[in-house]
């Protein structure tokens, strides 16, 4: 089997420790007491940043090295039918969260079939999506992460402000290319982690009065948009579905987002949602997250009936109620059964009802009016 080597040197690894121990030692004795911290700082990340990358170029070519020796192994090729493919197009430039890193590939060209020889890259499953997206799993979710929070365009500049400037999408922006994120991004980047909810759920969540579990909720809902086809508006709706995870703290009473995402599709597409997040420990159906953890799922939503016959059945012990909005406007509606709509005895036993289920309204304080156009002199 041939040796495959880095393109630069055998001692890539010790050249890169070298170099860091040189420039660490050189920073140090060059050091100036009038210079300022936040200088520094700066200075420290821009070398930290420089020897991440080049670790981490290292790192991923090894990988490949690897992939690509056990391939040539299994094929059964010799050093004479093997010839490395060091072109730049066979390097990748790789947006990393430590700035830009260059990963040599490793492909090699088969020359065992003669004529028809074949170029070769067995370490593309090692970067699957480089072809679409040329950032790393974990710029990806940075990316997603401000993407989500804020203005695309904003998301850009404070992702290159948060990393000193090393992260920089100047040919693919946030904006542009979170169309192609959009399809490899992984649902779990979405949620906190299963062992992240569980520590949540045990230390801060509200908890049932009954029977002392923690409370998780969930819900979902779905908004419809008209469709424009050929110039005018088809009559065919589109739903978006959203789908919500939280819990309350119970100390301060804030609401703690544990996660939620969007998807385009009928009731059926959102079941599988719920399926999914069953499957990943994000929320288990029957609210066990290990370690003595179990949840009371209190699913929140709008009585509509694709939910609960789709929803619901998924989570048998979920206690399933209706929104405040949805509930008082059952009770309005049957008030208007009831009496007639918008007469007195209607508005009556509507605001009974309303009282009854939220409780009474605390009285408002009323303060004195200031005059106006009068100041008070000493």
């Amino acid at each position: 089997m041939p040796t495959l080597q880095f393109a630069d040197s055998e001692a890539a690894v010790k050249n890169v420790i070298d170099h860091i121990a040189g420039e660490a030692t050189r920073f140090i004795e060059a050091i100036d007491a009038s210079v300022a911290q936040a200088t520094v700082e700066r200075q420290v990340i821009a070398m930290v940043g420089d020897w991440g990358r080049q670790l981490l170029g290292l790192a991923w070519s090894e990988q490949c090295r690897q992939v690509t020796a056990d391939d040539i192994a299994e094929r059964g090729l010799s050093a004479e039918d093997v010839t490395l493919r060091g072109e730049l197009d066979y390097r990748w430039r790789v947006m990393t969260t430590l700035g830009a890193v260059v990963v040599a590939s490793f492909g090699y060209r088969d020359r065992s079939l003669g004529f028809g020889s074949v170029t070769r890259v067995p370490a593309r499953g090692l970067f699957p999506r480089h072809r679409r997206c040329r950032s790393s799993d974990l710029c990806v979710q940075w990316e997603c992460r401000l993407g989500s929070e804020q203005v695309f365009r904003d998301a850009q500049g404070a992702l290159a402000e948060f990393t000193h400037g090393a992260v920089r999408l100047q040919d693919n922006t946030v904006a542009r290319h979170m169309v192609a994120v959009g399809r490899i991004v992984d649902v779990r980047w979405q949620y906190r982690r299963p062992d992240a909810i569980r520590t949540i759920l045990t230390e801060r969540a509200t908890r049932d009065q009954q029977t002392g579990r923690p409370l998780i909720y969930t819900s979902t809902d779905a908004h419809m948009l008209r469709r424009y086809v050929d110039e005018g508006w088809d009559p065919a709706w589109k739903a978006v579905n959203g789908l919500r995870l939280w819990c309350v703290d119970r100390g301060s009473g804030q609401i703690i987002h544990l996660g939620g995402q969007y998807t385009f599709g009928d009731c059926q597409a959102v079941a599988e949602c719920f399926d999914t997040l069953d499957a990943i420990g994000v929320l288990p159906a029957n609210g066990d997250y290990g370690q003595g953890a179990v949840a009371q799922i209190v699913f929140i939503s709008d009585g509509a009936p694709w939910i609960v016959d789709h929803v619901c059945p998924k989570f048998p012990d979920a206690v399933v109620i209706l929104d405040a909005y949805h509930a008082m406007e059952y009770l309005a509606k049957h008030a208007a059964v009831l009496y007639v709509q918008g007469t007195p005895k209607a508005k009556r036993a509507y605001a009974n009802m309303v009282t009854a289920m939220l409780g009474k309204r605390p009285k408002k304080t009323r303060r004195s009016a200031t005059r106006k156009g009068h100041k008070k002199r000493r």
